[in-house]
């Protein structure tokens, strides 16, 4: 809606300048085509079925951002910033981006910009000077930086710039791996969002990003690309707008219109026909809950006692949080030192969206009901839960398969 919103008032602006002359009919064209671009794109529903992320809080901060500096605002358009950055580093590296098209697009008051890159890189910076919570995005890129993930150091934005030139044979290659991808990321963005001024910075940070990380996941999922998504859009809006209007309008102003137009059918069908493939595997992608187990869980909540640690399968993580102890099967070495008196297994081998092989957590499942001798408090639908209570002098526990 922020980025619809910023549109109209794009589209209100060059009529006015224009004394009309820009036309309502086009108007009217970009605006229901912007809105069905934004509608039919199949990664904004992916991230709706996908896990929690801060990155949809960062995407609408980051909107709200540059439309104010496009509005002259720029006082507001940092209080937008900082808002972004309290994501984590992310947040600071989507400012960054943001600051990059400022010093290009904002003719007169380039300086807010300058502004905004010193306050993105600080806050990066601090996010890992002093491990602040919600914070490593970078660490992602230790791959680009050493070569390798198996022994990282630490990932900074000097280092990682550093390593994108002078070792561009690894960041290459990633991007080859994921060509395809990357491509079904830059369609909703309407292409033209990339190197329009106002909105090549953001763009190209969060893709080159979500593209650069080693897992597919950050392509595959949506959330990561939710700012690049809204924010091409208003890129290609601004883009087709200064076509139409750039000079004297009314000069070739129907083979700007039919230029126009062309572009706008391009973009359209490219983000429809991405949305006819993909529309019809969310369920099957992301949607790995029936409604018989998701009767089972919600019966195993009720169960499980409001302090009690719970060990569980993360494609069903969610339905147990807001809890002091909740964490996924295995973590780190497979050790969970013990919290509560009263621990909670939750394994779900054949269902949600598992990072786990279902042999692993069927390792994992024997183990708990076999060796630790855990009472069932579930045994139902591929839903396996199991309660138990460790002696006063066991400390942690130890579960295969890390």
């Amino acid at each position: 809606m922020a980025a619809l919103r910023w549109i109209l008032e794009i589209l209100e602006y060059r009529l006015r300048t224009t004394r009309g002359h820009l036309g309502r009919g086009c108007a009217v064209a970009i605006t229901g085509g912007a809105l069905l671009a934004i509608a039919c794109n199949p990664w904004v529903w992916q991230a709706d079925a996908f896990d929690f992320h801060m990155e949809a809080f960062a995407a609408l901060f980051i909107v709200l951002a540059s439309r104010d500096f496009w509005r002259h605002r720029p006082s507001r358009g940092l209080v937008w910033c900082a808002l972004a950055m309290l994501s984590g580093d992310f947040g600071g590296l989507l400012v960054v981006g943001l600051a990059l098209s400022v010093m290009v697009a904002a003719v007169g008051y380039r300086r807010w910009g300058v502004v905004a890159l010193v306050m993105g890189t600080a806050w990066i910076w601090m996010v890992h000077q002093f491990n602040l919570a919600n914070g490593d995005a970078l660490v992602s890129f230790s791959d680009i930086v050493y070569g390798s993930s198996a022994n990282p150091g630490p990932v900074t934005i000097v280092n990682l710039a550093r390593a994108i030139v002078t070792h561009p044979s690894r960041w290459i290659s990633v991007v080859g791996q994921k060509k395809g991808l990357l491509y079904e990321n830059v369609i909703p963005t309407g292409f033209l969002g990339l190197i329009n001024p106002w909105t090549f910075g953001v763009t190209w940070v969060v893709l080159l990003g979500a593209t650069l990380i080693g897992p597919q996941i950050y392509l595959q999922s949506g959330f990561q690309s939710l700012p690049a998504y809204a924010i091409g859009v208003v890129g290609t809006v601004l883009t087709l707008v200064a076509l139409l209007t750039h000079g004297d309008p009314l000069r070739l102003r129907r083979t700007r219109r039919v230029i126009a137009g062309a572009i706008g059918a391009i973009v359209l069908s490219q983000v429809i026909g991405l949305g006819v493939v993909m529309f019809p595997r969310t369920d099957t992608n992301w949607v790995r809950i029936s409604e018989p187990q998701a009767a089972a869980l919600t019966a195993v909540l009720a169960a499980t006692p409001p302090g009690a640690q719970v060990i569980t399968s993360d494609g069903v993580m969610g339905r147990f949080s807001g809890r002091q102890w909740v964490e996924p099967l295995p973590w780190g070495d497979g050790t969970y030192p013990v919290q509560s008196r009263v621990v909670v297994f939750v394994v779900v081998p054949d269902a949600g969206i598992e990072s786990l092989p279902g042999a692993t957590e069927y390792q994992i499942l024997t183990y708990v009901r076999s060796t630790l001798r855990a009472r069932p408090i579930a045994v139902s639908h591929g839903i396996y839960a199991f309660t138990w209570s460790p002696g006063p002098r066991v400390r942690s526990v130890t579960l295969p398969g890390a």
